[in-house]
């Protein structure tokens, strides 16, 4: 059933959308490898590695099955980058277990990447912010992550609900879920669930970095499906009403299983790992060769054999 997975297949979109999908992922791609240096070869190849073997785990959810993206921990550890590790990992896909088609590559290289890069903008910032508040801001994270998965879970279940009563434009439904979704009770509904799941983290006081990890994790995985939904609405070949929103339903314990994920990984490379995290993601690289310290005696350098 290719309408409920992540993965657009060949014969979904029309032709103006994979064609824009191509030109834009062609696009990535050349900033990805710009000034790519020799040391950052492996561990494009072990995130590209890790990105793939993700794609085999899967999740039951009938009527389709879902399995885990990792392009939200790719973001982080690759920065810029990530769209050659995501790009290599798709095509794999494609060719060896069948997943999206060739045709769509661009389009899937562009919903996958584009969550995957602001995931790898926001981690040095709030990673900043952890260090200047630590309590308040992890409890702020877990917070805010709960919320929005609450809201989108009752945003995109009132759309369903909406088009499978109704029929009809989604757009003409669009507004009706979203004043379904605002209503006061709603919204302290939503406070109420986050909240015990903030008090949960600071009564337990885990590593700050497993806070940020749950809640870019998860929202990249919300943002990917949304962009993946957005995609086969505005792109698709033939009108898809309902299919697109059960996508995003279907993608929500996906996305709290990857906060989990990436979380747990986030916290674990910071205690053996750290300098993977340290990386300036979108730094340019110096081309200004650095001069060696001089000898204060005079001596000549010589290094060990």
């Amino acid at each position: 059933m290719p309408l409920w997975a992540v993965h657009i297949s060949d014969g979904v979109l029309t032709a103006p959308f994979w064609l824009g999908g191509f030109l834009l992922a062609a696009l990535l791609l050349f900033w990805g490898s710009r000034r790519v240096q020799d040391e950052e070869i492996p561990r494009i190849a072990l995130l590209t590695a890790a990105f793939f073997v993700a794609s085999t785990i899967h999740l039951k959810a009938p009527p389709t099955s879902v399995h885990l993206l990792l392009n939200g921990l790719t973001g982080v550890l690759l920065g810029r980058r990530a769209a050659l590790a995501i790009a290599g990992g798709l095509v794999l896909q494609a060719i060896l277990i069948g997943h999206g088609g060739f045709y769509s590559l661009g389009a899937n290289i562009c919903v996958m990447t584009c969550p995957a890069l602001l995931a790898g903008l926001a981690f040095p910032f709030l990673r900043r912010q952890l260090r200047a508040h630590r309590g308040v801001i992890c409890s702020a994270l877990v917070f805010v992550s709960c919320s929005l998965l609450f809201v989108t879970t009752v945003f995109s279940l009132a759309m369903v609900g909406y088009l499978i009563q109704i029929r009809g434009d989604w757009r003409e439904h669009l507004e009706a879920a979203w004043n379904f979704t605002a209503q006061p009770w709603l919204l302290v509904a939503a406070f109420a669930f986050a909240l015990p799941a903030a008090w949960l983290e600071r009564r337990v006081q885990a590593t700050p970095l497993f806070a940020l990890g749950f809640f870019l994790g998860s929202l990249t995985v919300l943002a990917t499906s949304g962009l993946n939904c957005l995609v086969l609405l505005v792109g698709g070949e033939k009108v898809w009403p309902v299919a697109p929103w059960a996508l995003v339903v279907l993608h929500l314990p996906v996305a709290v299983l990857e906060g989990l994920i990436m979380g747990v990984t986030l916290k674990f490379l910071s205690r053996v790992k750290p300098e993977l995290l340290d990386t300036p993601a979108y730094a340019q690289p110096s081309l200004t060769p650095t001069m060696p310290e001089s000898n204060p005696e005079g001596a000549s350098h010589v290094d060990p054999p």
